[in-house]
């Protein structure tokens, strides 16, 4: 669908192109019941007839005679620092605009921690300290105040939260003997 879409050749050839592709792809016998080949053409149409169409346009139906519709799955590869793939970064298309400047959403959003670090340079307080000082706002369900138990938690984060505000895990207490010598080698000039 991509390849006909960005190969830009007109509408004509565009929707023959379409045409062809779904005769040489589709199955009758692996169909659902009542689902003759001339449904298939529409509901691709939506999204073969722009090339700047986005996938809300391919669950849509040009009538409402069309009893079809296609539903989208796709899914996301977040990566962490075991599999961090370069490649795969580098490939991401989705800019994210921080105060640091426009950076992947791959980039972001991934293990290595951009996001924990440009977060932690620009905030101006935590959740914690904010509700300290300000107060918490007042919750409702179905129009009745919700009320709360207890603001109070113990979770510490070591690589956002250390004893020397220095926003590393190298002096977090509970980081093994193996793991700081590691970080000390990655330090060394």
């Amino acid at each position: 669908m991509a390849v006909i879409t960005d190969t830009a050749r007109g509408r004509t050839l565009t929707a023959a192109q379409l045409a062809l592709s779904i005769m040489r792809n589709f199955k009758a016998d692996k169909a659902p019941k009542g689902f003759p080949i001339s449904q298939i053409v529409n509901l691709f149409k939506p999204s073969s007839e722009r090339s700047d169409s986005d996938r809300n346009d391919r669950m849509k139906t040009r009538t409402d005679n069309d009893d079809w519709r296609v539903l989208c799955v796709e899914g996301m590869w977040f990566q962490d620092l075991w599999t961090y793939d370069f490649r795969r970064t580098e490939m991401c298309v989705i800019p994210y605009g921080t105060q640091e400047g426009e950076i992947s959403f791959c980039a972001y959003n991934t293990g290595v921690g951009w996001r924990q670090i440009i977060e932690n340079m620009h905030q101006t307080a935590t959740l914690a300290e904010w509700h300290k000082t300000q107060g918490r706002h007042e919750i409702f369900a179905k129009g009745k105040r919700v009320q709360l138990k207890t603001t109070q938690h113990h979770l510490s984060l070591p690589v956002i939260q250390t004893t020397s505000g220095s926003g590393c895990c190298s002096d977090n207490p509970a980081l093994l003997e193996k793991d700081k010598e590691i970080l000390e080698a990655v330090r060394k000039p």
